[in-house]
């Protein structure tokens, strides 16, 4: 069982639940971590938010978000048949996977049937910059892979985090978290 919490507006919005605050510092401005003091008769919104206790894995608080979103008008497209097919992903080779390991699975897939393959993690410098790793994509690598991929009739797709950014905070197996140009310019700004 888990609990989840988030909010229920149609628009997207800068949201910050941090799971520790020590002390709040100018940094925590943003989203819904403002601080500020009210004067007699002011008010301070949020955006309409929910908190929901659930059993089972992430999906069911998804399913509730989404259905509460379409009671608010929020329309789902209809997924083509295409959504449906079977896609190898490149996390089998974890965070440093080239090109040339990528490609080296179109025999095997074809041999399976499968079109699809995915680019998966760290292909990138930082999360929010989303610049291609010289150290594995130099240059135009990723188009190249790409076209090679189309060229034995198969399709690719890039595995990106849109909402996610570097913050210079913790690390990951492979790597700590460098401060992306993204927060910087929100720090600054």
């Amino acid at each position: 069982m888990g609990e989840a919490v988030g909010h229920v507006e149609t628009i997207p919005i800068s949201a910050a639940i941090p799971q520790k605050w020590e002390r709040w510092t100018p940094e925590h401005r943003g989203g819904l971590c403002a601080k500020i003091s009210l004067k007699p008769g002011e008010t301070y919104s949020t955006p309409r938010s929910f908190v929901s206790v659930f059993a089972g894995d992430f999906y069911e608080p998804l399913r509730i978000w989404s259905s509460v979103l379409q009671k608010e008008g929020w329309e789902l497209p209809k997924p083509s048949s295409e959504a449906y097919n079977v896609s190898w992903c490149g996390w089998g080779y974890e965070f440093n996977v080239t090109p040339a390991q990528m490609l080296g699975t179109v025999p095997k897939l074809k041999e399976m049937g499968i079109k699809w393959v995915t680019l998966d993690d760290r292909w990138f410098d930082v999360y929010g910059d989303w610049n291609p790793r010289s150290d594995t994509f130099p240059g135009d690598s990723i188009k190249k892979m790409t076209d090679d991929f189309h060229k034995e009739g198969m399709l690719a797709q890039l595995w990106w985090l849109p909402l996610g950014v570097e913050d210079g905070e913790g690390k990951y197996e492979s790597h700590k978290y460098a401060l992306s140009k993204v927060a910087q310019s929100i720090r600054s700004g």
